[in-house]
């Protein structure tokens, strides 16, 4: 703890809780969506079970992995206004 009685993180702890919160994120996108990981995967071209690795926290998202999941969802999420309109 510092002089303010705020707990100190390591590099480490911080690095672990950023995937954390990435996966926990990413998962959380996509059960909005209600896409599985299978309709997720191939309106990505992401593989199923990297998504899976993904929002487990297992493995980081390159940013290629990572820009695809972002522009499908975007996508999605356009999709899905235009039908609300």
């Amino acid at each position: 703890m510092d002089g303010n009685g705020r707990i100190l993180l390591t590099e480490v702890e911080k690095e672990i809780i950023a995937k954390a919160e990435l996966a926990i994120l990413l998962k959380g996108v996509r059960k909005a969506l209600k896409l599985s990981q299978q309709e997720l995967a191939e309106l990505s071209e992401i593989s199923r079970q990297s998504i899976s690795y993904y929002e487990s926290g297992h493995v980081t998202p390159t940013i290629v992995s990572l820009n695809k999941w972002l522009n499908t969802v975007s996508r999605e999420i356009k999709k899905r206004k235009i039908k609300k309109s």
